[in-house]
Protein backbone atom coordinates (compact mmCIF):
# COMPACT_ATOMS: atom_id res chain seq x y z
CA UNK A 1 0.00 0.00 0.00
CA UNK A 2 1.27 3.36 -0.68
CA UNK A 3 1.48 6.79 1.45
CA UNK A 4 -0.24 9.13 -0.02
CA UNK A 5 2.01 12.52 0.11
CA UNK A 6 -1.30 13.73 2.00
CA UNK A 7 -0.81 10.99 4.66
CA UNK A 8 2.61 11.62 5.29
CA UNK A 9 2.24 14.93 5.71
CA UNK A 10 0.15 14.02 8.71
CA UNK A 11 1.82 11.05 10.20
CA UNK A 12 5.25 13.37 10.62
CA UNK A 13 2.94 16.18 11.52
CA UNK A 14 1.58 14.10 14.32
CA UNK A 15 4.97 12.87 15.19
CA UNK A 16 6.28 16.15 15.18
CA UNK A 17 3.90 16.78 17.81
CA UNK A 18 4.45 14.09 20.19
CA UNK A 19 8.23 14.78 20.69
CA UNK A 20 7.59 18.42 21.30
CA UNK A 21 5.55 17.31 23.77
CA UNK A 22 8.00 15.08 25.35
CA UNK A 23 10.98 17.54 24.96
CA UNK A 24 8.56 20.54 26.53
CA UNK A 25 8.83 18.19 29.71
CA UNK A 26 12.28 16.98 29.51
CA UNK A 27 14.32 20.18 30.62
CA UNK A 28 12.30 20.34 34.04
CA UNK A 29 12.68 16.34 35.00
CA UNK A 30 16.30 16.97 33.78
CA UNK A 31 16.88 20.00 36.40
CA UNK A 32 15.09 18.71 39.65
CA UNK A 33 16.83 14.91 38.83
CA UNK A 34 20.61 16.19 37.94
CA UNK A 35 20.41 19.16 40.53
CA UNK A 36 23.05 17.64 42.62
CA UNK A 37 24.99 16.59 39.75
CA UNK A 38 25.60 20.25 38.84
CA UNK A 39 26.32 21.67 42.16
CA UNK A 40 29.31 19.08 42.36
CA UNK A 41 32.29 20.88 42.05
CA UNK A 42 30.82 24.40 42.75
CA UNK A 43 31.64 25.93 46.28
CA UNK A 44 28.46 26.19 48.21
CA UNK A 45 27.69 28.62 51.29
CA UNK A 46 26.46 26.67 53.85
CA UNK A 47 25.41 27.10 57.71
CA UNK A 48 28.26 26.29 60.02
CA UNK A 49 27.17 25.48 63.22
CA UNK A 50 28.88 23.75 66.61
CA UNK A 51 30.35 23.80 69.85
CA UNK A 52 33.65 23.17 71.74
CA UNK A 53 34.34 22.45 74.65
CA UNK A 54 38.36 22.16 76.07
CA UNK A 55 41.04 24.04 78.22
CA UNK A 56 43.97 25.71 78.26
CA UNK A 57 47.42 23.83 78.08
CA UNK A 58 49.83 25.98 78.12
CA UNK A 59 50.64 29.49 78.82
CA UNK A 60 53.38 31.53 76.90
CA UNK A 61 54.70 34.48 78.53
CA UNK A 62 55.86 37.67 76.96
CA UNK A 63 59.58 36.91 75.17
CA UNK A 64 58.94 33.08 75.05
CA UNK A 65 59.15 31.20 72.12
CA UNK A 66 55.22 30.39 71.74
CA UNK A 67 54.69 34.10 71.77
CA UNK A 68 56.78 34.82 69.41
CA UNK A 69 55.61 32.18 67.22
CA UNK A 70 51.96 33.43 67.76
CA UNK A 71 53.11 37.14 65.85
CA UNK A 72 51.24 39.11 68.44
CA UNK A 73 50.54 42.14 67.10
CA UNK A 74 52.31 44.33 70.22
CA UNK A 75 54.04 43.64 73.54
CA UNK A 76 50.65 44.97 75.11
CA UNK A 77 49.35 41.10 74.32
CA UNK A 78 51.79 39.96 76.88
CA UNK A 79 50.70 36.26 76.88
CA UNK A 80 49.63 33.61 74.15
CA UNK A 81 47.43 31.02 75.42
CA UNK A 82 47.18 27.56 73.91
CA UNK A 83 43.94 25.33 73.58
CA UNK A 84 42.93 21.98 73.22
CA UNK A 85 39.40 20.86 72.55
CA UNK A 86 36.79 18.82 70.72
CA UNK A 87 33.85 19.62 69.31
CA UNK A 88 30.83 18.88 66.88
CA UNK A 89 29.61 20.34 64.04
CA UNK A 90 27.67 20.53 60.58
CA UNK A 91 29.67 19.71 57.97
CA UNK A 92 32.90 18.71 60.62
CA UNK A 93 30.85 16.43 62.44
CA UNK A 94 32.47 15.40 65.48
CA UNK A 95 36.52 17.17 65.66
CA UNK A 96 39.64 17.85 67.15
CA UNK A 97 40.52 21.65 67.80
CA UNK A 98 44.11 23.23 68.73
CA UNK A 99 45.60 26.87 68.15
CA UNK A 100 46.46 29.60 70.17
CA UNK A 101 45.63 33.58 70.94
CA UNK A 102 47.23 36.66 72.45
CA UNK A 103 45.93 38.25 75.12
CA UNK A 104 45.88 41.87 76.61
CA UNK A 105 46.09 40.92 80.77
CA UNK A 106 45.08 44.47 81.00
CA UNK A 107 41.94 44.83 78.57
CA UNK A 108 41.14 41.25 78.46
CA UNK A 109 41.27 42.00 74.27
CA UNK A 110 42.80 39.04 72.41
CA UNK A 111 44.36 39.01 69.04
CA UNK A 112 45.38 36.65 66.10
CA UNK A 113 43.30 33.99 67.53
CA UNK A 114 44.46 30.67 65.34
CA UNK A 115 42.94 27.66 65.42
CA UNK A 116 42.93 24.24 63.11
CA UNK A 117 39.56 21.74 63.65
CA UNK A 118 40.23 18.71 62.59
CA UNK A 119 37.43 16.43 61.24
CA UNK A 120 37.13 12.44 62.05
CA UNK A 121 38.40 11.56 58.65
CA UNK A 122 41.21 14.06 59.07
CA UNK A 123 40.39 16.55 56.62
CA UNK A 124 41.67 20.13 58.66
CA UNK A 125 39.88 23.88 58.78
CA UNK A 126 41.98 27.04 59.59
CA UNK A 127 39.30 29.47 61.20
CA UNK A 128 40.58 31.94 63.42
CA UNK A 129 39.54 35.47 64.27
CA UNK A 130 41.42 38.74 64.14
CA UNK A 131 40.21 40.25 67.63
CA UNK A 132 37.61 39.47 70.36
CA UNK A 133 36.97 40.94 74.11
CA UNK A 134 36.45 39.10 76.87
CA UNK A 135 33.82 40.41 79.96
CA UNK A 136 34.17 39.63 83.79
CA UNK A 137 30.61 37.51 84.93
CA UNK A 138 29.90 37.82 88.16
CA UNK A 139 30.69 37.10 91.39
CA UNK A 140 33.35 39.07 91.77
CA UNK A 141 36.65 39.04 91.29
CA UNK A 142 35.13 36.43 88.98
CA UNK A 143 37.11 33.36 87.36
CA UNK A 144 34.80 32.75 84.40
CA UNK A 145 34.97 35.29 81.63
CA UNK A 146 32.46 35.90 78.60
CA UNK A 147 34.43 36.38 75.26
CA UNK A 148 33.47 37.19 71.69
CA UNK A 149 35.23 37.19 68.62
CA UNK A 150 35.12 40.01 65.67
CA UNK A 151 36.26 39.51 61.96
CA UNK A 152 35.79 35.60 62.01
CA UNK A 153 37.82 34.01 58.76
CA UNK A 154 38.51 30.67 57.45
CA UNK A 155 41.67 30.12 55.43
CA UNK A 156 41.46 26.96 53.67
CA UNK A 157 42.84 23.52 54.92
CA UNK A 158 43.15 20.18 53.84
CA UNK A 159 40.79 17.87 51.77
CA UNK A 160 37.78 19.60 50.82
CA UNK A 161 38.19 22.26 53.15
CA UNK A 162 41.08 23.57 50.61
CA UNK A 163 39.50 26.10 49.58
CA UNK A 164 37.09 27.33 52.63
CA UNK A 165 36.14 30.85 53.61
CA UNK A 166 34.04 31.83 56.72
CA UNK A 167 32.35 34.69 58.40
CA UNK A 168 30.27 34.71 61.21
CA UNK A 169 29.91 35.09 64.98
CA UNK A 170 32.11 32.87 67.40
CA UNK A 171 31.77 33.08 71.13
CA UNK A 172 32.21 31.21 74.45
CA UNK A 173 34.01 30.98 77.78
CA UNK A 174 37.00 31.09 79.95
CA UNK A 175 36.84 29.86 83.95
CA UNK A 176 40.04 30.62 85.48
CA UNK A 177 39.76 28.06 88.28
CA UNK A 178 39.62 24.86 85.81
CA UNK A 179 40.72 26.34 82.80
CA UNK A 180 37.86 24.92 81.10
CA UNK A 181 36.61 27.00 77.67
CA UNK A 182 33.57 26.39 75.87
CA UNK A 183 32.11 28.16 72.62
CA UNK A 184 29.72 27.99 69.90
CA UNK A 185 30.09 28.64 66.16
CA UNK A 186 27.58 30.49 63.91
CA UNK A 187 29.00 30.98 60.91
CA UNK A 188 28.57 30.30 57.26
CA UNK A 189 31.40 28.45 55.87
CA UNK A 190 31.83 28.26 51.70
CA UNK A 191 33.70 25.70 50.10
CA UNK A 192 33.32 22.56 47.79
CA UNK A 193 32.96 19.51 49.22
CA UNK A 194 34.12 17.29 46.77
CA UNK A 195 37.22 18.60 47.33
CA UNK A 196 39.93 16.38 48.11
CA UNK A 197 43.56 18.28 47.29
CA UNK A 198 45.83 18.22 50.33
Amino acid sequence: MKIRPLNLAIVAAAVAVVFLACDSQLPTAIAEDASPLLAKGIPQAVPLKGSTNGMVIGVHPYGSPGWAAQGCPSEAYSVVYEYLGYGQATHLGRFSIHGSECLNMETLQTARAEYTLTAANGDELELGYISGFAIPQPPFPPTVFHWTAQGLWCDGGTGRFASATCEGSWSGGFNMATAKTWSTLDATITYDASDRRN
